[in-house]
């Protein structure tokens, strides 16, 4: 069983019809997995697919605690903040289970196990058992976001160079002003590749002061 990747498979969907572009992403275990990972949670045979939330709206912070340069930082995620973020996993719970309804799967399941066939039916009880369940997909990104330096919330200019300090850039998915619809390590790669060819000067629009620039990658 520890031999899996766990999210073995897994598919983007709309929530609504009228939506252009999909806000919820699947990820199916073949096995009865927790995001807690207890023990006794995965062993014996079933099968979970979770929900994830693509664009969330909620905006959380990372802040200074103190003058100390020791001192942890602050982080507040403020997951679920925005109610349009828990209407979005209301409607993508209810698409789950109609996908888990929906032959041939259905053809094997013998129960569902959590939340359970007959419990959280309403839209109120998936609300509840959405705030209590929910966490992280480990893809936080922004807390370095790119833009112009009038943007006070910005941290790096379009080559991703720290604004007001020489010779420093950060290089990582902490720079996107939004998270992307999907996963992040694919875009890191790419702000990767094109940081790097600012740094060596074979981009056209790099006027090549700066090919000893030092780069720095954020902790989120």
């Amino acid at each position: 069983m520890l031999t899996s990747t766990f999210a073995e498979g897994g598919g983007f969907a709309k929530t609504r019809p009228e939506k252009d572009i999909p806000d919820i992403q699947f990820h199916f275990y073949p096995s009865k997995i927790k995001r807690q990972m207890e023990l006794n949670s995965i062993l014996g045979h079933g099968f979970s697919l979770q929900t994830c939330l693509l664009r969330p709206k909620s905006r959380g912070s990372v802040t200074l605690k103190d003058a100390n340069p020791d001192s942890k930082v602050l982080i507040d995620p403020n997951y679920l903040a925005e109610e349009e973020d828990i209407q979005v996993f209301v409607d993508g719970f209810k698409l789950m289970r109609k996908i888990l309804n929906t032959a041939p799967i259905r053809d094997h399941i013998k129960e569902e196990i959590n939340p359970g066939k007959n419990a959280v039916q309403t839209d109120e009880d998936i609300r509840d058992f959405i705030r209590d369940n929910a966490t992280t997909i480990f893809h936080p990104t922004g807390t370095c976001r790119m833009g112009p330096s009038e943007d006070r919330e910005a941290v790096v200019d379009s080559k991703l160079r720290v604004h007001g300090i020489q010779g420093l850039r950060v290089v990582d998915a902490s720079i996107m002003p939004e998270i992307v619809g999907a996963n992040t390590n694919v875009p890191a790669i790419a702000i990767g590749e094109r940081a790097s060819s600012f740094i060596l000067g074979v981009d056209e629009t790099n006027n090549g002061d700066d090919d000893n620039a030092f780069v720095a990658t954020a902790a989120l």
